[in-house]
C-alpha cells in the first residue's frame, strides 16, 4: 500500500510540475487591453496555478488506479481497505486553498476592480437593444453612435442600460462585462491601455453575452481605442 502511494505521489508531482510549466510557458489568455482587464487575467492565472496541483492529483489517482489496479477477471471480493489519513489531508489540503482564493484574488479582486470613478472620468452611456447598442457622449454633445470610441489613458465610466429585454455589456478585450437592465443604469470604470481597433483585432467589439432573442448573436458594434488627440478630432468629426 505504501508502495502505491508512492507512486501515486511521484505521479502527481511529475504532472503537477508539467501543468505548472504549461501555464507559465504558454499564454492561455487574450491580452487585455485595460486596467481592470489587467487585474482580472491575473486573477484567472492564479486561479489556475491553483487549480493545476487539483487536477493533477485527480488525473494521478484515475490513471494509477486504472492502470495498477485493473481487473484481470472473476475474483472474491477482497479486504476492504480503510482510508485512514489520507481523505482528511485531502479535506485539509482543498480547504486551505479555497479559502485563499475566496481571500486572494476572490475578495481583494472584487474591491480593486468595482473600485468607482474620479472626478475626472469620461461617462459614455450605452443603451441596448433589440439588437443593437447605442453609444451616447453627454459631455461631448454626440447621441446615437454605432461605435464605442474610447481614449487610451482616460478613464471611462460607461453607464449601460436597456430598452426592451435583458442584455448584457462586453468587449472581451477589455475584459469587462455587466448586464444591461432595463429601467437601471449599471456602471463600470475603467481605462483603456493601448490604441487598437475592431478592424485589427476581433476581440475589440461590443458583443451582447445575454441570450436576448432571434439576432442576438449579431448584436455587435466596433469599438476603437485611440489616442487622446485623435478622440478629440473624432468628436469634432461627429459634430459636423
Amino acid at each position: 500500500m505504501r508502495r502505491d502511494l508512492a507512486l501515486a505521489a511521484l505521479l502527481w508531482a511529475v504532472l503537477t510540475g508539467v501543468g505548472e510549466a504549461l501555464l507559465v510557458a504558454f499564454d492561455f489568455q487574450p491580452s487585455a487591453l485595460s486596467d481592470k482587464g489587467e487585474r482580472i487575467k491575473d486573477a484567472v492565472s492564479i486561479l489556475a496555478y491553483f487549480a493545476m496541483p487539483v487536477l493533477a492529483l485527480v488525473l494521478a489517482g484515475l490513471v494509477y488506479s486504472v492502470v495498477r489496479f485493473r481487473g484481470r477477471g472473476p475474483e472474491e471480493e477482497g479486504t476492504p481497505i480503510r482510508a485512514g489519513i489520507v481523505p482528511w489531508i485531502w479535506l485539509g489540503a482543498t480547504s486551505a486553498l479555497a479559502f485563499t482564493i475566496m481571500l486572494y484574488p476572490g475578495l481583494w479582486g472584487t474591491v480593486e476592480v468595482a473600485k468607482g470613478s474620479s472626478s475626472q472620468s469620461l461617462t459614455v452611456q450605452v443603451e441596448g437593444l433589440q439588437w443593437t447598442w447605442l453609444v451616447h457622449y453627454p459631455g461631448q454633445g454626440l447621441k446615437n453612435q454605432r461605435e464605442l470610441v474610447l481614449p487610451v489613458g482616460q478613464e471611462v465610466t460607461i453607464e449601460v442600460t436597456s430598452r426592451d429585454v435583458l442584455h448584457s455589456f462586453w468587449v472581451p478585450a477589455l475584459m469587462m462585462k455587466i448586464d444591461a437592465i432595463p429601467g437601471t443604469v449599471n456602471r463600470i470604470t475603467f481605462t483603456p491601455q493601448e490604441a487598437d481597433s475592431y478592424a485589427n483585432n476581433p476581440l475589440l467589439r461590443l458583443q451582447c453575452a445575454e441570450l436576448c432573442g432571434l439576432s442576438h448573436a449579431r448584436m455587435v458594434i466596433p469599438v476603437r481605442l485611440v489616442e487622446k488627440q485623435e478622440f478629440l478630432n473624432w468628436v469634432e468629426q461627429q459634430k459636423r
